[in-house]
């Protein structure tokens, strides 16, 4: 057969399984001469497509056709198959018809399951397999023999030759986990499988633990002895590798949990002696029991107590044996090392508890139909309501560590409303080491159950009013709190709390609050925002009604301003109109500060067109008189950052007449003031935390190359000293992007600044620009040689921040490919001489950069 061409053997295969299909009678009448054949034309096939549909033919006459004479040649016939594990075969690329991995996978298992007959041969094959195998094959041996046994029947495990088969199988898999750490996972994953796999079958289900218990385990079926923690069971259930073979066999269902329940718990939970190994076991157990909602099943189980004097007593049913263990692991008499790692241990095991109790009002049948009675889950809750109480008391004590943190956590999500008391007294009634410990814990705790910060913040705002003294502390741990969650709905009430206590609050204290209310006020909903500003912020600006001016109070204005700055531009800004007006109208007052102008830029930056346009007259008024005093033109200089960052029209002529404002005048005061605005008028275009992206600022794209387009031609034009400052100014704070779209009519300017008398704000910002743009823009390196005796006339200057700018800038023509500067290499390096001792240190080390660069041409 396989001599002959894929095509006539595929033409074979086909015709053969259509004449079978379609006369069955006769199939049947050939018997054994068929299924000879039949192997013998397809033993060693190598072609994808017509080995998958040959293995997929095996079920067909293993159940349909042969189901009486084929088991004389069921180890011939598994082998032929057996040959092709595991699989190993890369399919065509970019062939979607092609035959995939998973296809001859798929054929291959329903050939080894084709027969029950199989299993004698599929069970040990792939069990040598996984014996004798690389890690890959191991892991996809064991995941077969699941596959194998899940469906086949369990009569494949009765008789002397099935008993034989389950004992080969416990001891393999349980020698796997306990000499073979890297196939140990694959081998439990096995063991769980496989015992699903029998669980509908109580006989095989009961041999096959009895088999792991004693052939593998050594854990003898029950004498009487259980509780005595001496005896050789105790030592082999509680022991790790053992253990963990335990737990897989509990966790797979609800028959194979109570089975081992019987077997392990009595022996546990009489032990009189706390073991940390022991506190593990019991945890496990009960973990197993809640996820398998074995409530019932571990409630049917027994305990009966030691009767000998001084020895715990425990509970009737399971669970409450295992709370009242759990418990005693729990309650640290004495700081010893031995007694703190029990109740580490211990701890990780209430949450399983609350949660298996939470459950177990819904869901609490057993295997034979145990319930749970009311009055079970009463005298179980007063249990859990104790074990909370431990948690928490040894947690906030510090004894248990991330364990505890991480069981409160748990405990939080689950019952946050019990656990609270416990915090609220503790934090009551400590102070100073103490209530630095507790406050860890809650810090702790936000971090790693972000669901627990709310009520964290709600637990400690209230200790800034009760506990003055450490209240530094406090809101160091309220910001970090709120700082490590990603989202709060922190919202009205936590606010309100904080800014009552603000003005009893020093200045670095408040520093601290509005950070934290900072952030609560951006990330809460836009609803929230809105009471805020309505129940919070417009009552608190009392002056003339309310205004920005505020309290006067240096520490709550400032958290009352970081509120406002944080709202969102989706909040309506009820009364808008009246609170610019007596603002605008305070702003007079000298004492304003200036965290009140920020506020009011950031409320026109946000607020309604429509609030903005019944406002206009008021903003339009005050830019008229804002050379009257700093205060007002520093009110000037917000409303018209907020409107140009906005894209507002208003903003860009506000602009303009500030700029037409930069002139000289006989009045010295006013001079000055003028002067400082010429050198902060790049100061529209600049970035701020005030008013921004981080106060939820209206950022309009362009918005920066638009207004730079209207102004710069303006004030180049203009040879004004004031004017060329506040060029100087908006080239420092524009991008360079910008720049580079108009870099025709900068360039000019900036060259001609490179001289001794120009002014030396220009000077300095062109040094700072000049070399970004010769790296971007390639074109400018043709002014090279023109630059660079300007330059070596600048490290004349008397400023040493132009000194050094310049030998900075020397140093990129170097590096230029496309420029020839070696004919200046001479003079450059003579004139830099002078330098090497200039009276300035960062001179010098500049010089010495330069120098040498310049040398190495």
């Amino acid at each position: 057969m396989r001599a002959l061409p894929v095509a006539v053997r595929g033409a074979i295969l086909k015709m053969l399984r259509f004449i079978v299909e379609s006369y069955p009678a006769a199939t049947k009448a050939l018997e054994t001469d068929f299924i000879v054949g039949y192997l013998r034309m397809i033993d060693g096939e190598k072609d994808p497509r017509l080995l998958m549909d040959a293995l997929s033919f095996f079920p067909d006459l293993c159940q349909k056709y042969f189901p009486n004479t084929h088991p004389s040649f069921a180890e011939e016939m598994f082998e032929i198959a057996a040959c092709y594990f595991p699989i190993s075969f890369n399919p065509k690329s970019g062939d979607p018809k092609a035959i995939t991995k998973q296809d001859l996978i798929n054929a291959l298992k329903s050939a080894f399951t084709a027969s029950p007959f199989f299993a004698t041969f599929s069970i040990p094959f792939l069990l040598d397999k996984a014996s004798s195998s690389p890690s890959s094959t191991v892991a996809e041996s064991m995941e077969w023999i699941q596959y194998c046994i899940g469906n086949s029947p369990t009569s494949i495990f009765h008789g002397e030759e099935g008993i034989l088969l389950l004992r080969t199988l416990a001891t393999t898999l349980c020698a796997q986990v306990l000499e073979s750490k890297e196939n140990a996972a694959d081998s439990l994953s096995c063991i769980i499988g496989v015992t699903e796999g029998i669980s509908s079958d109580k006989e095989v289900l009961s041999r096959w633990i009895e088999m792991i218990f004693k052939h593998s385990l050594g854990i003898v079926p029950p004498s009487g002895t259980f509780g005595n923690p001496k005896n050789n069971n105790a030592r082999s259930i509680k022991n790790g590798q053992n253990r963990s073979i335990i737990i897989a066999l509990a966790s797979a269902t609800l028959e194979s949990f109570d089975i081992v329940q019987r077997e392990v718990l009595p022996v546990a939970l009489n032990t009189f002696v706390l073991d940390e190994d022991w506190i593990v076991t019991v945890t496990s157990m009960l973990r197993c029991a809640a996820r398998l909602n074995a409530v019932g099943t571990l409630k049917s189980l027994q305990i009966v107590p030691w009767e000998q004097e001084g020895k715990v007593p425990m509970g009737t049913d399971g669970v409450t044996a295992c709370i009242d263990y759990i418990t005693r692991g729990l309650k640290i008499e004495r700081k010893s090392t031995k007694s703190i790692q029990l109740a580490k241990a211990a701890v990780v095991g209430v949450p399983i508890i609350l949660d298996f109790i939470r459950n177990s009002e819904t869901r609490n049948s057993g295997i034979s139909g145990e319930t749970v009675s009311e009055e079970d889950l009463k005298r179980w809750k007063q249990h859990a309501n104790e074990l909370m109480y431990l948690v928490s008391k040894e947690t906030i004590s510090g004894n248990l560590g991330n364990e505890g943190v991480s069981a409160l956590g748990n405990l939080w999500e689950q019952r946050h409303a019990d656990i609270t008391p416990h915090f609220q007294e503790f934090l009551k009634t400590n102070s100073g080491n103490e209530l630095k410990e507790g406050l860890s814990i809650l810090l702790n705790l936000a971090k790693s159950t972000p669901a627990a910060v709310d009520s964290i913040v709600q637990l400690i705002v209230p200790l800034l009013a009760s506990k003055p003294d450490d209240s530094g502390l406090v809101l160091s741990v309220l910001a970090q709190s709120i700082a490590n969650t990603e989202t709060t709905s922190l919202g009205v009430e936590v606010i309100t709390e904080l800014l009552r206590i603000s003005p009893q609050l020093s200045f670095e204290t408040a520093i601290s609050v509005q950070n934290i209310v900072s952030r609560v006020t951006a990330a809460t909903s836009v609803e929230n925002q809105e009471r805020i500003f309505q129940e919070i912020v417009l009552p608190m600006f009392v002056k003339k009604d309310f205004s920005l001016v505020g309290s006067h109070n240096k520490s709550l204005d400032l958290i009352l301003h970081n509120i406002v700055r944080s709202l969102s531009p989706k909040v309506n800004f009820q009364e808008f109109e009246k609170l610019v007006s007596n603002s605008l109208g305070d702003i007079e007052i000298p004492e304003l500060s200036l965290a009140a102008c920020q506020t009011l830029g950031n409320l026109v930056n946000k607020c309604q067109e429509e609030d903005l346009e019944k406002s206009y007259d008021l903003i339009s008024s005050q830019v008229a008189k804002m050379t009257a005093s700093p205060e007002i033109l520093q009110s000037v200089l917000w409303i018209c950052k907020g409107l140009v960052m906005r894209g507002h029209p208003k903003g860009t002529e506000i602009v303009k007449t500030i700029a037409s404002n930069l002139k000289p005048t006989s009045d010295v005061q006013l001079e000055i003031q003028v002067e400082n605005l010429a050198r902060g008028f790049g100061f529209f275009l600049s970035d701020s935390p005030q008013l921004g992206s981080e106060t939820n600022a209206i950022i309009r794209g362009f918005y920066k190359q638009k207004l730079f387009i209207q102004i710069f031609p303006t004030l180049a034009d203009s040879q004004l000293e004031f004017n060329l400052m506040a060029v100087a100014s908006m080239l420092a704070n524009v991008p360079t992007a910008i720049l580079i779209n108009d870099i025709d009519r900068i360039f000019p300017l900036m060259r001609d600044s490179l001289h001794l008398n120009s002014l030396e704000e220009l000077t300095l910002t062109s040094l700072q620009i000049l070399p970004k743009l010769f790296e971007s823009v390639p074109k400018l390196q043709k002014n090279s040689l023109e630059i660079i005796p300007k330059l070596l006339t600048l490290v004349e200057s008397p400023k040493m921040n132009i000194r050094e700018g310049s030998l900075k800038f020397l140093r990129i023509f170097v590096h230029m490919e496309d420029v020839d500067v070696k004919s200046l290499q001479s003079e450059v390096v003579k004139k830099l001489h002078p330098c090497l001792d200039d009276k300035k240190r960062n001179v010098r080390r500049e010089a010495v950069k330069t120098r040498n660069e310049w040398l190495s041409l």
